[in-house]
């Protein structure tokens, strides 16, 4: 039953990755960046015009990276597809309270609350008569 909750726990870490605003602002800063260094190395051009232009052991970096056809490098691809995740996942995330937000709130069960992990019981053995005034008073004062 553990390995349940833990692949429960991870798929909605993962989904809550996804759906996160920081993660798509960190990938279009990273498509931004990316992009820029392959308007400034020119793309696809003749393997002796880069060793000219870079040296040996630039043009050799450069290459590891593949940053001569970088937009069709695996990275590039990957930086690509995970906006893409990123984009539908967020959409998805927003429809769904959307949707809660127009159909009204969910109808109240008690047991959810009952199993909360940092929920907090308390006992009070004055009668109902005692109390009343003094929650009527508390209540009053926070809905000024």
């Amino acid at each position: 039953m553990a390995a349940q909750t833990t692949s429960t726990g991870s798929a909605d870490a993962i989904w809550n990755l996804l759906a996160s605003v920081k993660l798509t602002l960190v990938l279009l800063l990273s498509l931004a960046a990316t992009s820029i260094i392959g308007t400034l190395i020119p793309q696809n051009s003749d393997p002796a015009a880069y060793v000219s232009a870079f040296g040996e052991t630039l043009y050799r970096f450069f290459g590891v990276l593949g940053l001569f056809d970088m937009y069709h490098s695996w990275w590039f691809q990957v930086l690509m597809v995970l906006l893409s995740l990123n984009i539908i996942v967020c959409s998805i995330d927003r429809i769904r309270s959307q949707r809660q937000v127009l159909l009204g709130p969910p109808r109240f069960k008690i047991d959810r609350f009952r199993t909360l992990p940092d929920r907090a019981v308390f006992t009070d053995e004055r009668r109902p008569e005692v109390l009343r005034p003094l929650y009527e008073a508390a209540l009053a004062r926070r809905a000024r």
